[in-house]
């Protein structure tokens, strides 16, 4: 089993509405943490999330082009995301990387 499906075992209910994915960016937005352009590079990910797979699949360079950001500054916010929790990336080697928001997030941040 590849890291992936290890992802998608995590999560059995893989459909998420709209209210939802705004939700997730408006707790995401409330991390102090968290820069504007991570905010911009997890809009970007949601806004492109399958509900069939129950994650994002994007290269950089696609992320770049959807968020008008540098190199740089996308990587870096990739791996702030990730290292908050607020996303698990699989990586790998044809430059198109898993994102799987972690929902549970959700539910902390408005529990606060």
């Amino acid at each position: 089993m590849n890291n992936t499906n290890l992802l998608l075992g995590q999560h059995t209910n893989l459909r998420r509405t709209t209210d939802e994915r705004f939700a997730f960016v408006a707790a995401l937005c409330r991390d102090p943490e968290l820069t504007p352009a991570d905010k911009v590079i997890a809009f970007v990910l949601l806004d492109h999330f399958s509900d069939t797979a129950g994650l994002t699949m994007m290269s950089r360079s696609a992320i770049i082009g959807c968020a008008g950001l540098t190199e740089k500054t996308v990587g870096d916010a990739s791996h702030r995301l990730e290292r908050r929790g607020w996303f698990s990336v699989e990586r790998n080697l044809l430059r198109t990387h898993a994102y799987v928001p972690t929902w549970s997030r959700l539910d902390e941040a408005f529990a606060a």
